[in-house]
């Protein structure tokens, strides 16, 4: 049996780093399609962030750990005053927890930037014809048009989910996991 000592860096960091890109998909997926982010899928990118932090020592760990919870705070006004789902809260944290300060300031600037080209999408979607109903059986992608097209024209919030994935593999590839 393999101990957490046991690992080698480069392969736990990559292996956790793959861990926590398939868990902000998978949340960039439900939130588009259901607008809600799961505890569990936010729990993953946490774990799988403290994780790589711890193997870069304890000192490390706790600089993320106070960090996120500093963004935690700041994310929590905002989401009191409306601006911000409690889903994107948790992913966004979550997704800090795997970075340093530097890369928290990364994750934030490719969120927002990755949440402007989401925005003009969405108000692009409200010049285009309406869409006929998916009929049933059709491709995720149809429906999931469908669907998004009707929350453009009725002003339904963002799917900010997909801007803070989106945020988060950015800062990952380009900073790792450390």
């Amino acid at each position: 049996m393999m101990t957490a000592s046991a690992i080698s860096p480069p392969i736990g960091v990559f292996g956790l780093c793959c861990i926590q890109s398939a868990a902000v998909l998978a949340s960039a997926r439900t939130d588009l399609l259901r607008r809600t982010i799961s505890n569990r899928n936010c729990l993953v990118v946490a774990l799988a962030g403290a994780g790589v932090r711890g193997l870069n020592g304890s000192a490390s760990l706790a600089e993320s750990l106070a960090v996120g919870f500093g963004l935690f705070l700041v994310l929590l006004v905002l989401r009191a005053r409306g601006m911000m789902g409690g889903g994107d809260v948790k992913l966004l944290t979550a997704a800090a927890l795997g970075q340093g300060p530097i890369g928290v300031v990364h994750l934030i600037q490719a969120t927002a930037l990755a949440g402007g080209g989401l925005a003009l999408c969405h108000l692009a979607l409200r010049r285009l014809p309406p869409p006929r109903l998916a009929p049933v059986g059709a491709s995720l992608p149809r429906r999931a048009y469908a669907a998004e097209r009707w929350r453009a024209c009725r002003r339904v919030g963002l799917p900010y989910g997909i801007a803070i994935a989106t945020g988060a593999i950015s800062t990952l590839l380009t900073n790792g996991l450390g």
